[in-house]
């Protein structure tokens, strides 16, 4: 529960993320290619998966609590207009 609830959780949502995509770049990386796409590909993965790491972390994380029967906190609507 306190990696899900305690200060710093985005981060280390997002860092899990990353770490789980990290292998598959290195791979991308490794392909034949122009230098450029050496550097490019494993970059768009990699702010890619941070993108939607960043996006539905809120989302992910009421998934794990409700998951192990936890407490899902409440959430503020959005403000309107959106």
């Amino acid at each position: 529960m306190h990696d899900l609830t305690s200060p710093g959780w985005r981060w280390r949502g997002l860092g899990r993320s990353m770490l789980q995509a990290l292998p598959v770049a290195v791979l991308l990386a490794l392909l034949p290619g122009p230098a450029w796409v050496h550097v490019a590909v494993p970059a768009l993965l990699l702010s890619s998966v941070a993108f939607v790491s960043a996006a539905y972390a809120d989302d992910l994380r009421d998934r794990r609590l409700a998951q192990h029967g936890l407490p899902v906190p409440e959430r503020e609507p959005p403000p309107r207009g959106f």
